[in-house]
């Protein structure tokens, strides 16, 4: 191991998997304000799910201490990367970037040689005010491009590296230790100023999310007209201009980073002309609504929602399209149980939680669920779902 010290700010999925990625050969120090979390990870337990972060830290010789400490994990740290969220206030139409703002000024106040870089989603002119305001050049930014589930793995075989920078050749060596602990010789690493990086992440999540829109619409339009669905969809994406990628319909698109995202990209547009940005907002809605409408059409008075996380492996519920189906759901008059291994409360957005799965499976008519998973295969035919492909 090495002596130079990087800080990683931030024990989520995306912290917590460069930091296991970075340990390889660099001594590592995970900062984040929560004990348990910090806890998990010195005890070599995780607090995410992440079967590939699991075998590395059972199977590799990491330098990755968890701390609390801000003065212990930034002063020695020549490079500090900040991963902490950012969530969409709706009130000033921007990402809440309080958090963020805060580690700046400590890391600045106890450590004004570090580089710092951001893995954070924010709105496009934050690097550019925050260089201004500290009248530094040492912040970078560097967007995530990574799943929830699989997040070491998107970190060792990254589809692209991003850098918005005002001067690259002090990040020099910052990229070549990124590249020396990835598993990929052929990623592409764009080097752009901060506007372009900040515009990279947005625009490439809002595609995303108009993905999803899109498919889901040939859903609905396949439902109403009694049209298989599965087959459109394999002949619409044997056209190798679409791809057969990212097209399984759903309830909706939530979660970490496309909600939140296309939100901003929409407010940072301002009176630049664009309809398909908001479109895919609506859109997403709209969906809920068709789906809850569908189920309520068919008469139950009471159903099941099984899972609230928007996927395999994921311990992510925000903006679950789950969520926004229980409102409509409850207002139609239907009484919703929930099963969510996640929640220890009995009772969540006015709905029992039900810890037991036999029971769950056998009190409800009919169960929701917005991916399949092997543990309900034994009730298939009581199952309402949009997962065509039975896929992540």
């Amino acid at each position: 191991m090495t002596e130079q010290n990087i800080t990683i700010v931030g024990a989520g999925y995306v912290g917590y998997s460069l930091a296991v990625m970075l340990s390889q050969s660099n001594k590592v120090l995970l900062l984040d304000k929560d004990e348990q979390k910090v806890d998990l990870i010195n005890k070599n337990n995780q607090p995410i799910e992440d079967e590939l972060i699991v075998k590395y830290r059972n199977e590799k010789n990491l330098d990755l201490i968890a701390t609390k400490d801000n003065k212990k994990a930034y002063k020695n740290a020549k490079y500090i990367i900040i991963a902490v969220p950012t969530s969409y206030d709706e009130a000033n139409s921007k990402f809440d970037t309080t958090i963020i703002d805060g580690v700046l000024d400590s890391a600045f106040k106890e450590n004004p040689d570090a580089l710092i870089i951001i893995k954070s989603t924010l709105n496009v002119g934050y690097c550019e005010d925050r260089s201004k305001f500290y009248n530094t050049n040492k912040i970078a930014y560097a967007p995530e491009f990574l799943r929830e589930g699989s997040a070491l793995y998107d970190n060792l075989y990254p589809s692209r590296l991003i850098f918005g920078v005002k001067n690259q050749n002090i990040f020099k060596d910052y990229i070549e230790t990124i590249k020396s602990v990835t598993l990929s010789d052929t990623f592409p690493i764009l080097i752009t100023g901060y506007h372009e990086a900040e515009s990279i992440k947005l625009f490439s999540n809002a595609y995303l999310a108009n993905r999803v829109a899109f498919f889901n619409e040939l859903d609905s339009f396949c439902i109403l007209k009694n049209i298989n669905t599965k087959d459109v969809i394999n002949g619409v994406c044997f056209d190798k201009r679409i791809g057969d990628f990212y097209n399984n319909p759903s309830f909706g698109f939530g979660g970490y980073c496309l909600p939140k995202d296309t939100k901003q990209l929409v407010a940072d547009f301002g009176d630049i002309p664009q309809e398909v940005f908001s479109a895919t907002i609506k859109s997403n809605a709209k969906r809920a609504e068709f789906i809850s409408q569908q189920i309520i059409s068919k008469g139950y008075k009471k159903c099941g929602i099984y899972r609230l996380v928007m996927k395999k492996n994921s311990d992510n519920y925000r903006e679950s399209s789950a969520i926004r189906l229980i409102k409509h759901l409850r207002d139609g008059g239907v009484r919703v149980s929930i099963f969510e291994p996640l929640i220890k409360s009995k009772e969540i957005y006015g709905c029992p939680v039900e810890n037991n799965l036999s029971n769950f499976k056998s009190n409800n008519p009919i169960i929701i669920a917005n991916r399949l998973s092997n543990e309900i295969n034994d009730v298939v035919p009581k199952i309402y779902t949009r997962d065509v492909f039975n896929m992540d």
